[in-house]
């Protein structure tokens, strides 16, 4: 366990940092999320977790779920995609708060982005939020209006980067009527007609990270089902928006194959990608190092001592951090964050 030295207002400081040890996990002590609810609501006021809470979703009161009325303004012809909720969007979340609304949480997974530039927080989900870090409200909300599949918007199942320069976002969605993909331009707030190149995946299960420009994909296989795949890879360049290079075929080691990646029927929600993958095969959720310097890339089961907790789900749950060449793994919110310092 490491106990972080912090300096004012709560930052962990260098020397703190550099009694870490390193090729190993380390437990951080006081960093359980259900234990920082106070300092969550201090930062961000007025948000709630309804969309996590399938009472609300369900409650037959008005802050319970609205896909019933969005369906009927469908059908009349009176739903408007800024001012009106849509699919399972939750009502509660429009009307808190005049005159926009606060977003829900509920399957953002990788479409929450910071933006230094602008000082903001950015969610991609269905809709588009913006919340500004030096106003501390939400400041606006957008409907993707083109292209729009069946009202749905981006859908959930999100990938969004950051070109930073730029301060555009590049977003590739699916589910809930997708794929999908778009550029949204942070500072004229207006959608592009580029797309991006992962938004003609089935992307249920992927995993990314970012390492300077260079955002790194990953779909695993399924060796049968509705979601038989080979699996995928993809290294995209922020700064130039092309593909680098991408495949669809592997090597395996250590015994692995493919049919150690069965039809997983949505069950791969739990992929994270950093230097390692983490994804269900063999009937459980295990590592795997994904290496990327052979041709085809080279599958092969990761193995740690000790190992970190494990995650049914581990989207955006592992996450790297360049200027300090570590990651942190975030398991469940009753349990302290792990670090793993290279």
């Amino acid at each position: 366990m490491w106990v972080p030295g912090r300096d004012h207002p709560g930052l962990i400081n260098s020397v703190s940092w550099e009694l870490v040890p390193r090729e190993r996990w380390v437990w951080v002590d006081g960093t359980a999320l259900d234990s920082l609810n106070e300092q969550v609501h201090a930062a961000v006021p007025d948000f709630n977790d309804w969309g996590n809470s399938e009472a609300y979703r369900h409650a037959d009161t008005a802050c319970g779920e609205s896909k019933a009325q969005y369906e009927l303004e469908l059908d009349a012809g009176t739903w408007e995609p800024l001012n009106h909720w849509f699919s399972d969007e939750v009502y509660w979340d429009r009307v808190m708060v005049p005159p926009i609304g606060t977003p829900t949480s509920r399957h953002v997974y990788d479409g929450f982005i910071y933006s230094p530039a602008t000082n903001e927080l950015v969610m991609a989900s269905r809709r588009l939020w913006r919340y500004s870090l030096s106003e501390h409200r939400w400041v606006s909300k957008h409907h993707p209006t083109s292209p729009v599949i069946n009202g749905q918007g981006m859908g959930e199942e999100i990938i969004a980067v950051l070109d930073e320069p730029k301060t555009r976002l590049i977003i590739g969605a699916c589910g809930s009527g997708g794929p999908w993909s778009g550029n949204y331009d942070l500072d004229a707030g207006t959608w592009l007609p580029t797309r991006s190149s992962w938004g003609n995946w089935e992307l249920s299960g992927a995993g990314y990270t970012c390492v300077g420009n260079l955002v790194t994909l990953y779909q695993p296989a399924a060796s049968s089902g509705s979601y038989a795949s080979p699996g995928r890879w993809q290294q995209y360049d922020v700064s130039t928006h092309t593909v680098v290079r991408g495949g669809e075929t592997w090597q395996y080691r250590g015994g692995l194959s493919r049919a150690s990646f069965p039809d997983t029927d949505h069950a791969t929600d739990g992929t994270a990608l950093v230097f390692w993958v983490y994804t269900l095969y063999d009937h459980a959720m295990r590592w795997l190092t994904l290496d990327l310097t052979t041709d085809p890339p080279t599958l092969i089961p990761k193995s740690f001592s000790p190992s970190p907790e494990p995650s049914g789900i581990a989207r955006r749950r592992a996450i790297y951090f360049p200027r300090l060449h570590a990651i942190e793994w975030f398991s469940k919110g009753t349990r302290n964050v792990q670090v793993y310092r290279f």
